[in-house]
């Protein structure tokens, strides 16, 4: 009996020696990759070591402290990326920002926007259009311009198209800021702004009508619905207009990613100097 005891003890013995054998077969792998800059296999491979050897302690630590200088390196590698990729983008967008001025009302305003510069307000007082611009962090914004004798009250934009081809934006109920309206010598004036997807896909439409040269309709829906052709020069705002916010949008998001990045590095190397201590 004694001599089955000790038999079983050193089977018993060789089986965890080989699995601890396997498993640091599994952290070598991962090493490897992790040394060829295969970050995404790596992370992979230290995920299977989980599985497979949960019980292998020592090993599954090692796993662990890699598996974090993995995501540190990838995390160097984004944040890399991100500063080369921004030095690369800004000097392509001080080209489309040319024909637009900055503006800024410092009293009500964080940030300022890009307007086109024959979109001025002074510039096109007494008519009816269609306005657009696009804040510095790039979000574009479309407004609906009425002016008339008398006040139709709208609250959302259509264009359409040749054909059965239209788009019409969310509706902006009258709150003084993105739909309201004046009256100046027995003449109203109303402007409704489509801000945050409000739009409703009316931008990239105009867009593309105006790549294309096809004429757009701009109705304003309200209680007394108002149609007018777009001027070319208008059509052609958007679409510089579009162009520019589709420049910065990139920017900016370079910049979330890098600050995300180093955020996440700074987290990493803190916790792997715990984890050496």
């Amino acid at each position: 009996m004694k001599h089955l005891f000790y038999l079983a003890i050193l089977l018993l013995f060789i089986s965890c020696e080989n699995k601890e054998q396997k498993a640091r077969e599994v952290l070598s792998k991962a090493q490897e990759q992790y040394n060829r800059q295969e970050y995404f296999g790596a992370k992979q491979t230290l995920d299977s070591l989980k599985i497979k050897y949960p019980k292998e302690f020592p090993v599954l630590k090692e796993g662990q402290f890699l598996f974090k200088k993995v995501e540190l390196a990838e995390q160097t590698r984004n944040l890399h990326y991100c500063d080369s990729m921004i030095q690369v983008k800004m000097p392509e967008v001080e080209p489309l920002k040319k024909d637009f001025i900055y503006e800024r009302d410092t009293a009500y305003e964080e940030t300022g926007k890009y307007i086109y510069k024959t979109q001025r307000i002074e510039l096109n007082v007494q008519r009816c259009y269609i306005r657009s611009g696009v804040s510095e962090s790039g979000e574009m914004f479309l407004s609906s311009v009425y002016y008339g004798s008398k006040p139709i009250k709208h609250e959302a934009l259509r264009v359409s198209s040749k054909g059965d081809e239209y788009a019409q934006t969310n509706t902006i109920p009258p709150d003084g800021s993105n739909n309201y309206s004046f009256t100046d010598g027995g003449m109203t004036t109303e402007t409704v702004t489509y801000t945050g997807g409000n739009d409703n896909g009316v931008i990239l439409f105009i867009y593309n009508k105006a790549q294309a040269k096809n004429p757009v309709t701009a109705t304003y829906v309200g209680e007394k619905n108002i149609s007018i052709a777009m001027s070319e020069a208008d059509k052609t705002v958007v679409m510089k207009t579009y162009d520019l916010s589709a420049a910065l949008l990139e920017i900016e998001k370079l910049k979330k990613d890098k600050k995300t990045a180093e955020i996440k590095i700074a987290y990493l190397q803190e916790k792997m100097k715990d984890g050496e201590e």
